[in-house]
């Protein structure tokens, strides 16, 4: 087994082999719904393929003209979508980092 960063990159290899043979595997669906609160509050529900559902509440900070009632303390939208999108690109180049 060679573990590399605390993946196992035989399984990653395993995974890929499986996605190239079987693309429609690499198929996700999320689904999402938000409810306006007030302002700039709401409340957003996402589930995933696998069935897991993610809650996100969010506001904008007093001086953005929102109510800061976001659960953690400053966190708006463009902070969780950064997020996201961060976490994503970095397991991405680490994983085609790994291919290599």
């Amino acid at each position: 087994m060679a573990i590399q960063n605390g993946i196992d990159v035989n399984k990653l290899n395993d995974l890929i082999d499986i996605i190239r043979s079987n693309p429609e595997v690499a198929n996700f669906e999320f689904r999402t719904e938000t409810e306006w609160i007030n302002g700039a509050h709401s409340k957003t529900k996402i589930q995933s393929s696998s069935g897991k559902l993610f809650t996100y509440e969010a506001d904008e900070p007093h001086i953005l003209l929102g109510t800061d009632l976001s659960p953690i303390m400053g966190v708006c939208p463009e902070d969780i979508a950064c997020y996201g999108y961060c976490s994503k690109r970095s397991a991405g180049a680490y994983n085609l980092g790994k291919r290599k």
